[in-house]
């Protein structure tokens, strides 16, 4: 996938084209399903630093894997488990 094609994609995941104080559509504490995904699981630490985020949230869209962070952060692999992002 062309690297403008994986930002583009990262960006409609994470939704990081909303304004900065727009709440996340997973809500602010990640405990909503990205909307449209599959198999989502929610995760917080207690004891959160900067190597570790407070919240995230890992699932399924579209065949893809995505990891998304309260830091702004996220992954996302392929079908094939080659990781994009």
């Amino acid at each position: 996938m062309p690297a403008d094609k994986i930002g583009l994609a990262l960006i409609a995941f994470v939704g990081l084209g909303q304004g900065a104080s727009a709440a996340p559509c997973v809500s602010d504490r990640f405990d909503q399903a990205l909307p449209g995904s599959t198999d989502a699981a929610y995760f917080i630490a207690y004891v959160p630093s900067v190597r570790l985020p407070a919240f995230w949230q890992a699932g399924r869209i579209n065949g893809f894997a995505y990891k998304m962070f309260s830091n702004g952060k996220a992954m996302l692999k392929s079908p094939d488990k080659t990781k994009i992002g």
